[in-house]
């Protein structure tokens, strides 16, 4: 096959389409000689900051890879062209195929532990050290949230949905000291839904991620950096309550997601360098739903009005969480409060 930098991509054939690329398409590809490899180049039609959003991501895969994490985290990058690149074929399953395979599924906590075993080996960034890091609070509220507050946001729960958004990115104001990360994970994702882990048919080869966020990361000394707990949110939400495969989600009542969320906290984080981090988790939650029902209401809300209507009622589960922070000026009260809400009550 044909390595190119710039320019056009090498000639192959097309095999299928594969899931993936919001802006981009996700090809399977045959070159020549007959090896099968991945290709994945902004559409013609996408917004012009598509293109620099594929090179960022390219850019997080090299950095992340430089910094000794192990061999094969990402597939590997076999050439960059114009408007994308290609990258070699991972023959495997997803975790969201997986979790629909009773007997090929991997419980979320054992999951959890894989992603945050791999975090542990990589730097992080002193959030005391760099100011950035205790604006993540207020800067993912924004992200997750501000959508639904302009002008030209979906009618369809524009009523709810925006004043929800609002509410929470008043929350991230108050609450941003409170709740801040003491530290910042290298980027090793930073969008760490089900669909974007692969798991090899090559039993010789660890789990893989497939297109990392790329974009909104904080870089430091050519090193991006997010805040894992979005990562572990991300995941959770996606997994119990985000349709896969045309199914609905399933029926998460209160005590369901609560229970899975102690269990990866459980399996993810030291409470002791971390104390807010239950809180930060269920705070997240509630940004992940508002900023998937924005995507929903704007593809097709008729047809995804039961996912809309779930997904209120999932913001509505945490909700009373916001007013119990809310009135909270000091570490200790939330601590306090930690052991009434945390995963020991959850059970």
């Amino acid at each position: 096959m044909t390595l190119r930098k710039g320019g056009q991509p090498a000639h192959a054939v097309v095999v299928r389409r594969l899931h993936g690329g919001s802006t981009a398409d996700v090809l399977l590809m045959r070159a020549a000689d007959g090896h099968l490899f991945v290709r994945k180049a902004v559409r013609p039609d996408a917004a012009s900051s598509a293109v620099r959003e594929l090179s960022l991501q390219v850019q997080q895969m090299r950095a992340v890879a430089s910094l000794g994490a192990r061999v094969g985290l990402y597939p590997r990058i076999l050439a960059e062209f114009d408007n994308g690149f290609d990258m070699e074929y991972i023959d495997g399953i997803s975790s969201a195929e997986r979790a629909s395979n009773p007997e090929a599924a991997l419980s979320p906590t054992l999951e959890v532990r894989q992603h945050y075993r791999l975090l542990a080996g990589l730097p992080r960034l002193d959030a005391t050290a760099h100011p950035a890091v205790g604006k993540q609070i207020t800067y993912h509220a924004h992200l997750r949230c501000g959508r639904w507050l302009a002008p030209d946001a979906p009618t369809s729960g524009r009523e709810f949905f925006t004043s929800a958004s609002a509410g929470w990115i008043e929350t991230a104001h108050e609450l941003e000291q409170l709740l801040a990360p003491p530290f910042l994970n290298t980027a090793a994702h930073a969008d760490l839904v089900p669909a974007n882990i692969i798991w090899p048919g090559h039993k010789a080869r660890g789990l893989v991620y497939l297109d990392p966020r790329g974009k909104d990361l904080l870089w430091v000394d050519n090193v991006p950096y997010w805040d894992a707990t979005m990562d572990v949110c991300s995941f959770l939400v996606f997994l119990f309550v985000v349709p896969q495969a045309d199914a609905r989600p399933p029926a998460v009542t209160a005590r369901h997601l609560h229970e899975a969320i102690a269990d990866l906290i459980d399996a993810s984080c030291d409470s002791r360098t971390d104390p807010m981090y239950y809180h930060r988790l269920l705070f997240y939650i509630a940004l992940r739903y508002l900023g998937y029902a924005w995507i929903l209401a704007v593809q097709d809300p008729e047809h995804h009005r039961i996912d809309l209507e779930i997904l209120r009622e999932r913001i509505t589960l945490i909700e009373p969480l916001r007013y119990r922070l809310a009135v909270m000026d000091q570490s200790s009260a939330a601590l306090a409060v930690c052991d009434q809400l945390g995963p020991q009550s959850a059970r």
